[in-house]
């Protein structure tokens, strides 16, 4: 299924040759997984902070799950372009922005799966909602009862690999109670008395390093986006992030932790995107979200060609580059980057930022420093906000 989405959920890019046609694209060669991600792990209210997206601005952003995209919707920019070479993950997109358009809340977390429901009452609703999707998105949930069946956040590979974990793995080492004192405690002070007494033990560090290893890490994620990886002790790695997650992190109010923890998410804990409160927002700003299948690099060089873009959301996609991909790539976004625009991505387990004052892009460590601080993704090892170097478009918010 790989055609360009269309509808009333968004646009489809121009096939007429334009300045991307001649950019290489750089996405590597993955397996044919029919869904990788229907979540995005990356914390929505980290990347509004180091976007500082406002009126006027134009966004680039992968897609992937579309959580994020729609999230920032919030901030009210003029255009968020969301790209994705997976008109798989496109499709995921499409259909959330649909259930915002034509679900209540209550009915719209039942579908999804943040709430419980039965496997044919989600069949019954999603009858109601196909014909008001594009015919590539249709038939591939078409095709996939499952995903509707057992609620679309929870159909993703990544989502199945975390559901095994904390369900099923995790309960073989700690006892429920001392989840959910973990999760219950009112401070973090009891949260860090719980974890140190009964939650940290040599089981829950062995297992942890054993799961989180690159062998069994390929069951959640294409090996094709670990072939960078060069830390030969991944799982330790990993150890050393949970630990963070686990003392630094309020869980009783986290979504990403909660969720990896307890095999799924709840309605106490909702990204912006399904939280009622930004609904009547979100609605009436998602024709300002367009949905473009494509690479990122060339999505970028004729979308920057149109109109510069003022701040781009990148999640971790140059944990799949070499470093001379990377650095074709940042320049490719700084010349579709107006002067002050911000980026900003992930890194996981490849170190991929800018340094020095003289390539594409400068990272402001500082800031970054500052908003990993509150990042609540426990998995991520840090983020990069960057701007581009002196030879930006000259186009700025005000221009």
């Amino acid at each position: 299924m790989h055609r360009r989405t269309t509808g009333s959920t968004g646009s489809a890019s121009s096939t007429s040759p334009g300045p991307g046609e001649g950019v290489a694209a750089t996405a590597p060669v993955v397996d044919a997984e029919p869904l990788r991600y229907a979540t995005v792990w990356e914390d929505p209210a980290v990347l509004r902070q180091g976007l500082a997206v406002g009126p006027g601005d134009r966004v680039l952003s992968i897609a992937s799950a579309g959580d994020n995209a729609i999230a920032l919707l919030l901030d009210d920019p003029d255009e968020v372009v969301a790209v994705d070479l997976s008109a798989t993950q496109l499709a995921v997109c499409e259909l959330k922005m649909l259930c915002l358009r034509r679900l209540d809340p209550d009915k719209l977390h039942r579908f999804c799966g943040f709430a419980p429901d039965s496997r044919d009452a989600r069949r019954r609703t999603w009858q109601g909602l196909r014909l008001g999707l594009s015919p590539g998105a249709r038939a591939f949930f078409d095709a996939h009862d499952d995903v509707i069946a057992n609620g679309l956040i929870h159909a993703g590979k990544l989502e199945r690999w975390f559901r095994f974990f904390g369900t099923r793995v995790l309960p073989l080492v700690q006892r429920p109670s001392t989840i959910a004192a973990l999760l219950a405690a009112p401070s973090l002070d009891v949260q860090r008395e719980v974890f140190h007494r009964h939650f940290n033990h040599r089981l829950w560090r062995g297992l942890c390093r054993l799961f989180f290893s690159p062998a069994l890490m390929k069951r959640g994620r294409d090996p094709a986006f670990l072939r960078f990886v060069g830390d030969d002790d991944v799982g330790t790695t990993m150890l050393r992030r949970a630990e963070r997650a686990l003392l630094a992190l309020p869980l009783s109010t986290g979504l990403f932790a909660r969720w990896i923890m307890t095999g799924g998410p709840s309605v106490a804990a909702l990204p912006p995107w399904a939280d009622p409160a930004h609904r009547e927002t979100i609605v009436a700003r998602l024709d300002r979200l367009r949905l473009v299948h494509g690479d990122l690099r060339q999505v970028a060089a004729r979308e920057g060609a149109v109109r510069p873009f003022n701040a781009m959301n990148l999640s971790d996609i140059f944990e799949y580059m070499s470093v001379d991909d990377t650095v074709a790539t940042w320049r490719t976004l700084r010349d579709a980057s107006a002067a002050d625009a911000r980026l900003l991505w992930w890194l996981l387990l490849v170190d991929r930022r800018p340094t020095g004052t003289d390539g594409p892009l400068i990272a402001d460590d500082d800031r970054a420093a500052e908003l990993w601080q509150q990042d609540g993704g426990f998995f991520y090892g840090g983020l990069v906000l960057a701007r581009p170097s002196g030879r930006g478009m000259g186009t700025s918010r005000d221009g």
